[in-house]
């Protein structure tokens, strides 16, 4: 259920004012295994959970196994939606089943904006165990729309027990680069859409999941989540991240190790009810009820970690936030800087909201930078040789759009209230289609690694719908 993201200098300086190509190519068949999932519920993550059902099969034998999905009871009405890198025309779906099958009830495809469209016959399942379901798609269905996702459904009530699946391959036909509008056109017909498109802006998405599946208790809580990694995070620490919605945006906290999937959640924090910011980017943001804060470290004392904080709306309601971390610390120790990483995901897109980060010195003393790396912690340089940092907000030396936080505020644990300075730093960040799937990398610094102490971290994100 762990999302990868990966970046380079080529994808930024794409995201930061570049520009890409395709030239469309020939048809031909391709096969493919899901590549990520939600379910409406699972048993446990990272074993058992949705994700387990993306990649080719690994759980061969006929019995129970971590190495599949399962669903959090059994004796329930389930379904499990699956994601696909490229879009096709699809021909055929093969399903494995590693326990108990016979109880898939329906097969959808997924149409470009989203909808399950089932499959003619698809319940007809007489699998063998282990064992495919395998359903041949007819011309005649209709299946002439691009799709990237399969949804299937299964009624484990009638004998009270669990199914689980191992994989779900997807075979159709690839057009290389060629568009929805492109099949239409050929037919001499008109699409509605071949993207996901705001209500709000002209913004326009490839087909998938909007963001992060956010589970809580074995329950699919947010199908949008954003997910904010702090790399390497220091053990025999604690830190507290906290999430204030604008406009009555009511956010979900899951917070988890991204090797080992433990982790924690949180909803409606009364503790943290007194939160409230206010940002050059957000305005005065005040207190909310539906506030979510946990504190946490690196679920293991002894080594360092890569922490995934993980923020989407309650029942995937779309809506701005500010994701404030506390307890970071910089330290002579820490080489180029405290790396963070921010995954793009559609939902970001689709909300029209460039991302933007803040870095507030706890200490006088401490000159904040902000500066965006590649993998190799080189400072990004965008397509005018500009380097994307910032040391003083709202200065000639901040890269983009900035204002200076000498009347920025935000809260911080017991009650208190950090004020901004000339010195703390900000960046926003462009973001587009392009970047779906990529992270940025803000690393977090002093003005030449000269000053040192403790520093407040907070992110304003957007996350949009496609209805």
């Amino acid at each position: 259920m762990l999302k990868k993201f990966s970046v380079s200098a080529v994808i930024l300086l794409v995201m930061l004012g570049g520009v890409v190509s395709a030239q469309p190519g020939s048809e031909e068949t391709i096969s493919q295994w899901a590549s990520s999932a939600t379910a409406s519920s699972q048993y446990d993550d990272p074993d058992y959970s949705a994700n387990q059902a993306t990649g080719a099969p690994n759980a061969l034998e006929c019995g129970d196994s971590v190495n599949a999905w399962a669903s959090l009871d059994s004796g329930t009405v389930e379904t499990i939606t699956l994601y696909y890198g490229e879009s096709v025309q699809a021909r055929e779906i093969n399903i494995y089943v590693n326990y108990n099958p016979g109880t898939i009830t329906s097969v959808s495809l997924l149409t470009p904006d989203g909808s399950p469209v089932e499959i003619p016959d698809s319940a007809i399942d007489d699998t063998t165990c282990p064992g495919v379901f395998s359903l041949s798609i007819s011309r005649l269905f209709g299946n002439e729309f691009f799709t990237n996702g399969v949804q299937i459904e299964i009624d484990q009530q009638s004998e009270g027990i669990w199914t689980e699946i191992d994989a779900v391959e997807l075979i159709g036909v690839s057009l290389n680069g060629l568009t929805q509008d492109d099949i239409d056109a050929s037919a001499g017909t008109s699409s509605t859409s071949s993207t996901t498109s705001t209500t709000t802006s002209t913004v326009s998405v490839p087909d998938g999941p909007i963001g992060e599946p956010i589970y809580c208790n074995g329950n699919l809580v947010a199908d949008n989540g954003v997910v904010v990694t702090v790399v390497q995070m220091r053990p025999d620490s604690n830190y507290t991240a906290t999430v204030i919605g604008l406009n009555g945006f009511d956010p979900i906290l899951s917070i988890r190790d991204a090797a080992s999937g433990d982790g924690l959640c949180n909803d409606d924090n009364a503790d943290a009810s007194y939160y409230s910011v206010n940002l050059p980017t957000t305005g005065l943001v005040p207190p909310s009820n539906v506030t979510s804060s946990q504190t946490f470290n690196t679920f293991n004392y002894s080594n360092m970690a890569n922490i995934e904080i993980v923020v989407g709306g309650f029942n995937s309601q779309p809506g701005e936030f500010v994701l404030i971390l506390e307890g970071m610390l910089l330290s002579s120790a820490d080489g180029a800087g405290d790396p963070l990483s921010l995954g793009i995901t559609s939902g970001m897109v689709l909300s029209g909201v460039n991302p933007s980060v803040y870095m507030f010195s706890v200490v006088q003393s401490m000159d904040p930078l902000i500066g965006l790396i590649d993998n190799e912690y080189n400072f990004i340089v965008d397509n005018d040789g500009a380097t994307v940092f910032c040391d003083d907000a709202g200065s000639a030396s901040c890269w983009g759009e900035s204002t200076s936080l000498r009347n920025a505020t935000v809260s911080r644990t017991n009650r208190r209230t950090l004020s901004g300075s000339n010195t703390d730093s900000m960046l926003t960040l462009p973001i587009d289609a392009e970047s779906i799937g990529f992270a940025y990398t803000p690393i977090m610094r002093s003005y030449e690694m000269r000053t040192f102490g403790d520093y407040v971290v907070a992110f304003h994100i957007g996350i949009g719908s496609n209805d």
